[in-house]
């Protein structure tokens, strides 16, 4: 990478960590995303699919009570007893509402459902005033005629009643599987996009790494190599190859001037040798643009 290798090491150093940050924090917040869809779906069975449930479960058994003590209506022998059987019915009665209040207050949805059933309900009231009527003779005949109204029109009716209650809970029963498996499935994905997220990050990490070592050692002992051949006089084999802006790029330019200049210094000393060797004394140096510094005197 060009734009790595112009920077800077610290800058090298900065954006390596800032790279091993960001894909951190895409691996943080992955999981971050896996666990709240978990909770959501706990805090849903807890705040909303249990209520339900129960609202329903405690409207059935109303409706059961209910449909218990219109069936007593129809046996009742005295006004007192008839009162108290209506007083009961009336209680149930107000219990089944509650209830499918409050099973409306966390599955607003339903209100199409809910209202069917109490349609049916009131259908059913209308039959159990009848009931009450001929109950309310306190006759061999009429307990008969409330028993058959019960049994033939008032009993069917709050079947009606029971089998859209089941109805009901059965389709929040498959809401909440629905939702429950979508969750499930999202919870899935997230697993495995948190896992890819790792795999990606191990791999992100090691290639920055790795580029920036490459980046940083592979000059160092370009220049090591340099300075080892220097030493055991091999100036041909000091060679630095590396070029680049950052510190590492000014250190193998300063080292490639320095082999070349050591080189021309070399070559002179050896031109000023054969020809001095020859009675040349008036030999000059091939390479004067290499004499600075302390050079010079040479």
């Amino acid at each position: 990478m060009k734009f790595l290798q112009n920077l800077k090491i610290r800058n090298k150093l900065i954006f390596s960590f800032c790279g091993i940050m960001i894909f951190t924090l895409i691996l943080g917040g992955g999981s971050i995303y896996a666990n709240r869809v978990m909770s959501e779906t706990a805090d849903n069975y807890v705040k909303i699919s249990i209520p339900a449930i129960i609202d329903l479960w405690n409207a059935r058994d109303s409706v059961s009570k209910l449909e218990k003590a219109a069936l007593e209506t129809a046996l009742a022998e005295n006004q007192a007893e008839l009162d108290a059987i209506e007083k009961e019915l009336l209680a149930d009665r107000e219990a089944i509402n509650a209830s499918l209040d409050k099973f409306l207050e966390v599955a607003p949805q339903y209100q199409k459902q809910v209202d069917n059933i109490h349609k049916l309900m009131d259908e059913a009231v209308g039959i159990r005033q009848q009931i009450m009527v001929e109950s309310a003779k306190f006759t061999v005949e009429g307990n008969a005629a409330a028993y058959n109204l019960y049994k033939n029109s008032y009993a069917p009716a709050y079947n009606k009643v029971t089998v859209a209650l089941e109805d009901l809970e059965n389709s929040v029963n498959q809401a909440i599987t629905d939702r429950y498996q979508a969750a499930q499935q999202t919870a899935k994905l997230s697993a495995v996009t948190v896992v890819v997220l790792i795999v990606l990050c191990v791999l992100v990490i090691i290639s920055l790494v790795g580029l920036l070592l490459r980046q940083i050692v592979q000059p160092i002992k370009e220049i090591e190599a340099a300075i080892i051949a220097m030493a055991e006089g091999r100036f041909s084999d000091a060679e630095v190859k590396y070029e680049a802006n950052d510190e590492l790029g000014v250190l193998a330019d300063s080292m490639r001037r320095i082999i070349q200049k050591i080189k021309f210094i070399v070559e002179d000393i050896v031109v000023y040798n054969t020809n001095i060797s020859q009675g040349n004394f008036t030999v000059r140096a091939k390479y004067p643009e290499a004499y600075t510094g302390d050079y010079e005197p040479l």
